[in-house]
């Protein structure tokens, strides 16, 4: 199993103004991230999606997007973490709570709502066989080359938990190959790859006057620790969604 990403992203309601707000964010993280942190020149009636503020890690995994009504902070996992979710963990928790507390105190305590997606790389010789064993009871005269998935549960009334499931093979070549098509390349090995997304947007879409919080963040990093370290590998090897 390698742990090959991860994104936390936040949603709350627009706020104006927020290159004002730059320095507030490197004080509070630049232990973490470069400094200074990039302020792009976007107008406020610009749409809001688009980022203000920009930083990235110091040693080059992370990257955090701050736009008007969200928050992306994206990191990419190397050989150091990948094969540790505890380290990954521990990575997650020290930045992902202080940006959280920074969003809180521009939103006055209240944002929308928030999710964490870890993506997972689980090497297999036979990827297709595996899934059409584990997670279908069908027949059919020749086997899929591709199998895409997605499974959807409701937690404590609250969470989402989306679980996206598909096989994935590795190529490489030169640059010099005619064309960048699997033809010209070699197959470097194959898998699964399981996408784990998990975020209190159901609170979000059904609970009247429903605000987010600290709260809810890290119960979607305790919910995702636990599926990782507790679910995944029977999920993987015996298709059991014991959730």
């Amino acid at each position: 199993m390698k742990i090959e990403s991860t994104s936390f992203n936040i949603f709350y309601p627009r706020i104006q103004n927020l290159r004002r707000k730059l320095f507030e964010f490197e004080d509070n993280l630049e232990s973490f991230f470069f400094t200074p942190f990039e302020g792009h020149p976007i107008p406020d009636d610009a749409p809001s999606n688009i980022p203000r503020i920009s930083a990235k890690s110091k040693n080059g995994h992370s990257h955090m997007d701050v736009s008007q009504d969200r928050l992306s902070f994206q990191t990419n996992y190397d050989h150091r973490f990948n094969g540790e979710w505890a380290r990954c963990l521990g990575y997650l928790n020290d930045r992902i709570i202080p940006i959280t507390k920074i969003i809180q105190t521009l939103v006055n305590n209240q944002f929308l709502y928030s999710g964490l997606t870890t993506v997972i790389f689980i090497e297999h010789n036979d990827p297709i066989n595996h899934m059409l064993k584990r997670y279908f009871d069908v027949q059919q005269s020749n086997n899929p080359f591709d199998i895409n998935l997605k499974f959807t549960y409701v937690i404590d009334e609250k969470y989402y938990i989306n679980i996206g499931i598909n096989n994935v093979r590795t190529y490489s070549g030169n640059a010099n190959v005619k064309n960048v098509v699997p033809a010209y390349l070699d197959k470097i090995n194959e898998g699964v790859v399981i996408s784990l997304d998990i975020n209190d947007r159901y609170g979000y879409n059904y609970i009247k006057e429903y605000n987010s919080g600290l709260v809810e963040v890290k119960e979607i990093i305790t919910k995702t620790s636990r599926v990782v370290e507790k679910n995944l590998e029977e999920i993987f090897e015996q298709g059991v969604f014991n959730l």
